[in-house]
C-alpha cells in the first residue's frame, strides 16, 4: 500500500524534483512524529501561567431562557475573567436593512471596561455559536453577490462605531471561515475574506484575529493572512455516525503546529485558544436534556482536565467556552462547573 501511494505521488511530480519532494515530505513527517512522541507527556507551558478569558453570546443566553444581561454581569462579577470574546451577531445588529443597533454590544463592552476586562469583538457573517452564520431575515433571499455588499457595509459600520473603545484589543473577522463541514453557512469565500481583512485594516490599527479548527486544519491558509490566529481546542466531539470520539493528540500537537506556522509567516504574532471546550456536547438543546445526561459529556473533572491540557499546549491565552451554560446549571442548583471555573479564573 505504501509503495502504491509513493508511486502515485511521484507520478504527479516533475521527474527531477519528485524524489527530493517525496523524501522531504517523509523526513518532515517523521521529524514531527518523533517530536510529538518525545514531548507527549511534557508540559509545553514552561511554567508560564495562562491568561484566561471567557466567551459570551447574547443570543445563546437567550436560547437557554436566561436574562442575558443578568448572566453577563454575573459572569463578570463572580468569575472575574481577564478577557471576554463577545459575538456581534448580524441578525441582532441589523434587523432592518441599513439600520444598525449597537446598543446591546455597547453595554457589554462598557460593562467589561468598568471592570478592566479586555474584549475580542467577533464580527462578520459567521460569528461564534450555532448555527455559525446569523443572517437577518431580510437578507436570506439575496444572492451571494448582494449579501457580500451588505456584509462589507456591516463590517465598515461596526469598525467605525467600535474602534474608539479602548478595551477592544482584537477584531475577530468571521469565525472558522474555512471550516465548511460545520454550521449552516455557505462555504468559506477566500476572496470575500481578503476584502474584509483589507477593509478592517484600512479603518483600524488594532490587530486582527482569524480563527480555525484546532484538530481539523493545518492553519496554513489563515496563518498567512492574520496578525493573531485563534484556534478551537476540543478533546471529545460527537457526530451522528460514531457518537463520541476523543482525539488522541498530545498538547504538543498545538505547540508545534503554532511554531511551524509562525516560522513560515513572519506576520503571525501569536496563536491563542479562542474556544476551549467547557460545555456539554449533545444533539439537542442542552436545556431540554436531563442534568445527569449533560454532566456525562462535561463535568467539573473534565473541565479541569481540559484546562490543564490547554495550559500544557503552551498557548497561554485561553478563552473557555460554556459560561452561559454554567450559569444556567447554577440556577438549576448544579453549581460544580461554575465553582470550578471561579476557582481557576
Amino acid at each position: 500500500m505504501f509503495q502504491r501511494l509513493k508511486q502515485f505521488i511521484l507520478g504527479k511530480l516533475n521527474t527531477k524534483l519528485k524524489k527530493i519532494a517525496f523524501n522531504s515530505f517523509l523526513i518532515s513527517f517523521l521529524i514531527l512524529f518523533i517530536l510529538l512522541f518525545l514531548y507527549w507527556p511534557r508540559d509545553m507551558s514552561k511554567g508560564v501561567k495562562p491568561i484566561y478569558g471567557l466567551n459570551f453570546s447574547q443570543k445563546y443566553a437567550n436560547d437557554l431562557g436566561l436574562n442575558w444581561q443578568e448572566t453577563y454581569l454575573t459572569i463578570l462579577d463572580e468569575l472575574k475573567p481577564k478577557r471576554m470574546r463577545v459575538s456581534a451577531h448580524w441578525d441582532l445588529i441589523e434587523k432592518e436593512k441599513g439600520q444598525y443597533n449597537f446598543s446591546n454590544l455597547d453595554w457589554q463592552i462598557e460593562e467589561a471596561g468598568k471592570r478592566g476586562v479586555q474584549i475580542i469583538l467577533a464580527i462578520g457573517r459567521p460569528t461564534p455559536r450555532w448555527p455559525e452564520c446569523h443572517p437577518p431575515q431580510w437578507s436570506k433571499n439575496l444572492t451571494e453577490d448582494k449579501k457580500e455588499k451588505y456584509i462589507l457595509r456591516l463590517l465598515e459600520a461596526e469598525i467605525k462605531h467600535f474602534k474608539n473603545f479602548d478595551n477592544i484589543v482584537y477584531w475577530q473577522i468571521e469565525n472558522e471561515h474555512f471550516l465548511d463541514i460545520f454550521g449552516e453557512c455557505p462555504d468559506g469565500d477566500e476572496k470575500l475574506l481578503d476584502k474584509e481583512i483589507a477593509l478592517v485594516k484600512s479603518l483600524s490599527n488594532k490587530p486582527i484575529i482569524l480563527t480555525d479548527s484546532g484538530e481539523l486544519s493545518t492553519w496554513k491558509k489563515l496563518a498567512k493572512k492574520t496578525d493573531v490566529l485563534g484556534t478551537s481546542m476540543y478533546k471529545t466531539v460527537w457526530n451522528p455516525y460514531w457518537g463520541f470520539f476523543t482525539y488522541p493528540l498530545p498538547p504538543a500537537f498545538y505547540y508545534y503546529k503554532a511554531k511551524i506556522n509562525q516560522y513560515f509567516n513572519n506576520n503571525l504574532q501569536k496563536v491563542i485558544i479562542t474556544e476551549l471546550q467547557g460545555e456539554a456536547w449533545a444533539n439537542a438543546p442542552l436545556n431540554t436534556l436531563s442534568i445527569e445526561k449533560q454532566l456525562q459529556s462535561m463535568n467539573k473533572n473534565k473541565l479541569k482536565n481540559n484546562l490543564e491540557y490547554a495550559k500544557q499546549s503552551g498557548l497561554n491565552e485561553i478563552y473557555i467556552w460554556g459560561a452561559e451554560w454554567w450559569y444556567w446549571l447554577k440556577l438549576q442548583g448544579e453549581d460544580s462547573l461554575w465553582q470550578t471555573a471561579k476557582n481557576i479564573l
